[in-house]
């Protein structure tokens, strides 16, 4: 038979702090991502796009070259399709995301630091 665990009191209170951190964290990143498309549309660009890699990226690359494959949202498209893609940092000195050369993701125009932020890196269909 299956034992059945009591949680403590102290276990259920760093749960209820986890919950709450984590759901800070969702309303953080809603809000950013916000911001990102409607600063796009505010400049008249397109704040969406899907990209592929032109060299490999791992996970100490902060940044790395790629090609714009298509263009969402409001505004008008950017005319430079060659861009430069930001990995975002995570906690330890690393960064996020990682792919082959060829790989697709789907990115978000910042304009106030002018690049690409990684949103999204379909690792397992690197070609189209």
């Amino acid at each position: 038979m299956a034992d059945i665990r009591i949680l403590s009191d102290d276990s259920i209170a760093a749960l209820r702090r986890d919950h709450e951190r984590l759901r800070y964290e969702l309303l953080q990143t809603r809000t950013q991502l916000r911001a990102f498309t409607a600063a796009g549309s505010d400049r008249g660009l397109k704040p969406v796009c899907v990209f592929s890699l032109s060299a490999a990226l791992s996970t100490s690359d902060a940044t790395q070259g790629g090609t714009i494959i298509e263009q969402y949202g409001p505004g008008r498209e950017h005319s430079d399709t060659t861009i430069t893609v930001a990995n975002p940092p995570k906690p330890g000195g690393a960064y996020l995301f990682y792919g082959a050369s060829g790989a697709h993701g789907v990115a978000f125009w910042d304009p106030a630091t002018e690049h690409w932020l990684i949103f999204q890196l379909y690792r397992e269909c690197p070609e189209a």
